[in-house]
């Protein structure tokens, strides 16, 4: 945000999309919005923004492509600027909810993102630290099992949080009522942001059928860490997982009859098997032609087959030599190909049932929520028994 010569910023010569592809990049790349708790000329060090995003006005947000709306509420909640008083956040929302239906069946990565973007927001704690022990502590990362997977997919979790927790951080020259004031436009961004949360997931159901198999473990994963009561879209996402597994479990039963290559080359020599006999008995040229039959709808029926049959033997012989070209090319074989990925969807959706499991033993209550044990009574005093048996044996 450096002045011009003139007075003007940077940052006034640039569209609302370059400002929203601006706004991404930078959460992209880590860079996080400034807490207050250092001087300005310390703080680009730190990756850490000193001024506060920039607030788009209603014209300039209607301006914008769907894609660059997402893409803003995602780097402004990323980077952090989510204090109460900073009207971009709020504002980018709106205009999302405004335009909720008409998420199309590629959108289905912005509805991934938003969820992951939310959830974030979501899950950052509500109350801020006292500002003179910010540079002394952090938060302490989570050992939850989830949260560690949520690390691995997005970024540093205890990062993110650390720097979505509010900015204007109650000082010596604040008051409390000007504390209880930054609470209460806090409570009503996150209260926006549930509602947001809860639209997307309607959208993600709606679209289950687009969606990949990590995009439908992503959103799950976030819907569980909140955790989310969205029972539409667990309901959606269980039936297509299980349809899924099915295809793929009908797939290996037919494994048998040889690979990919095989396939393709017996397909090709068939089908040019075909065509030269449709050819052969369309001219004439047999005595003893098996195909006479093809001619008692019209003049000219053979022939026409005939040429249908070439076509197809041709796409066939064309399929056979692409796959023999990238094995002795590239050394890759189509079907070890076609198993790789087979297997890595089958390993997604395998975590997708882990996760509609975790979904399944959380009780929601009005405002409130309760995770049951995955184990019963019984098993856990087995577990117990066994596991005390082996420290003191």
């Amino acid at each position: 945000n450096t002045p011009l010569s003139d007075g003007r910023s940077y940052l006034d010569d640039l569209s609302p999309e370059d400002v929203s592809a601006m706004l991404f990049a930078l959460g992209e790349l880590g860079i996080r919005s400034s807490r207050g708790t250092e001087s300005p000329e310390t703080e680009h060090r730190r990756l850490r923004i000193v001024p506060p995003c920039p607030v788009l006005s209603e014209e300039m947000l209607d301006s914008l492509s769907l894609t660059s709306v997402a893409n803003l509420v995602s780097g402004i909640i990323a980077i952090g600027d989510t204090s109460p008083g900073s009207d971009a956040l709020e504002n980018a929302m709106k205009n999302l909810e405004q335009r909720i239906d008409t998420f199309g069946p590629g959108d289905t990565y912005l509805l991934c993102r938003l969820t992951v973007a939310l959830s974030r927001l979501l899950r950052a704690p509500t109350s801020a630290p006292s500002s003179n022990n910010v540079k002394d502590k952090k938060m302490k990362p989570t050992n939850d099992e989830e949260a560690n997977e949520a690390d691995v997919s997005a970024e540093n979790e205890e990062q993110v949080i650390e720097n979505l927790s509010p900015t204007s951080l109650m000082g010596d020259d604040e008051s409390p009522s000007d504390s209880a004031i930054a609470k209460r436009d806090q409570e009503e961004i996150r209260k926006r942001a549930r509602d947001l949360l809860g639209l997307v997931l309607e959208q993600a159901a709606a679209r289950i059928d687009d969606m990949s198999g990590e995009q439908i473990r992503r959103i799950l994963l976030h819907v569980v860490l909140l955790p989310y009561q969205a029972d539409e879209f667990v309901e959606a996402a269980e039936t297509e997982v299980h349809k899924r597994l099915s295809a793929l479990d009908a797939d290996a039963a037919t494994a048998s009859f040889g690979s990919l290559e095989e396939l393709s080359q017996q397909t090709a020599d068939a089908a040019v098997d075909i065509a030269t006999s449709l050819s052969t008995s369309s001219s004439g040229e047999s005595g003893d032609n098996p195909f006479k039959f093809l001619k008692k709808g019209g003049k000219g029926k053979g022939k026409d087959l005939a040429a249908e049959a070439n076509r197809a033997a041709a796409s066939a012989c064309e399929a056979a030599a692409r796959l023999d070209r990238i094995h002795r090319g590239a050394h890759l074989k189509g079907e070890e190909i076609l198993h790789q990925i087979e297997q890595g969807a089958a390993f997604e959706l395998g975590r997708c049932l882990t996760l509609l499991e975790r979904y399944r033993r959380i009780e929601f209550a009005d405002d409130s929520f309760s995770r049951q044990s995955r184990y019963d009574d019984e098993r856990r005093k087995i577990i117990g028994k066994r596991v005390c048996s082996r420290l003191f044996s």
